[in-house]
């Protein structure tokens, strides 16, 4: 199927709390269709997820996390579910 060629290629960033259970579910069957997927939430930015981007002609850089990291060019697609808020406070 050319959909799950498509999702080996490249990466889907999810973005939600630890605990998600349905993202969870979207993980299991992105993972089943071979994609590859880096999962993250933006209330650990920046203490365990950090960014770094830069714009020369087209967008570089990385997400990392303790968990690994991610080219930005490898991203092809974001899933947005109840991500934790960020906040610029320490913990």
């Amino acid at each position: 199927m050319k959909l799950e060629s498509d999702l080996a290629a490249s990466t889907v960033l999810v973005l939600t709390e630890p605990t998600d259970k349905s993202a969870d579910l979207v993980v299991r069957e992105l993972e089943r269709r071979n994609a590859r997927v880096f999962r993250a939430d933006t209330g650990d930015f920046p203490l365990s997820v950090n960014v770094s981007a830069w714009f020369d002609g087209s967008w570089e850089g990385e997400i990392r996390s303790p968990d690994g990291s991610v080219g930005l060019r490898d991203i092809r697609s974001v899933y947005v579910r109840r991500p934790t808020a960020f906040t610029s406070r320490r913990r």
